[in-house]
């Protein structure tokens, strides 16, 4: 099987609210719908970066977020708070590789 679509957070959300909105449609309607509804598209914009085809093969093989690397560390991050020495390890490790690198997320106090 193909690997998923990685998308913008904000492309995938737009596509969830279309496949709602849409329901029922093919996806071949659900991208005419976008391309030809005005509010659609002014909300969701992402044809001006992306192709038709490209959001053919998201809805049909599926779609994920490109994570930033922030939200990467985040994600990693927030797996680790559970209690126990190797998960406190996790986060002390995570902690200190950002603290030398002079980032400072807010997410992290």
């Amino acid at each position: 099987m193909s690997e998923k679509v990685k998308l913008p957070k904000d492309v995938c959300d737009a596509l969830d609210e279309a496949k709602k909105k849409f329901l029922g449609y093919s996806f071949h309607q659900i991208v005419n719908r976008l391309i030809d509804e005005e509010s659609a598209y002014k909300s969701i914009k992402f044809f001006n970066y992306y192709n038709a085809d490209t959001i053919y093969r998201a809805l049909v093989l599926g779609y994920e977020p490109e994570l930033s690397a922030e939200e990467q560390i985040k994600d990693f991050y927030k797996k680790h708070q559970k209690v126990g020495e190797y998960f406190d390890g996790v986060q002390k490790g995570i902690e200190e590789t950002i603290r030398i690198h002079g980032i400072r997320y807010d997410w992290m106090e």
